[in-house]
């Protein structure tokens, strides 16, 4: 759903500025195809986004919060076998 908000928002944008700022005819057919490239594009980051999950670990590794790294766990202790 964001995806199509988002190409519709390009193809709005699109027309104003041909229409608007360069005062020339709109060419439909290639403003068509750039907006289902948008699509597309912005269809699979979504997906992307969604298979990758919650970023929050990844901001605090780097340090991005202001907090030291977190230190993954390692065995320190004798082997119990």
């Amino acid at each position: 759903m964001l995806s199509l908000v988002i190409s519709l928002l390009f193809f709005t944008m699109k027309v104003f500025e041909v229409k608007m700022i360069k005062k020339g005819e709109v060419d439909f057919k290639s403003l068509a195809t750039e907006s289902m490239y948008v699509l597309v594009a912005a269809g699979m980051s979504q997906f992307v986004m969604s298979q990758i999950g919650d970023m929050s670990g990844l901001s605090s590794m780097i340090g991005g919060d202001g907090e030291l790294p977190s230190v993954p766990g390692a065995f320190t202790n004798e082997p119990e076998f």
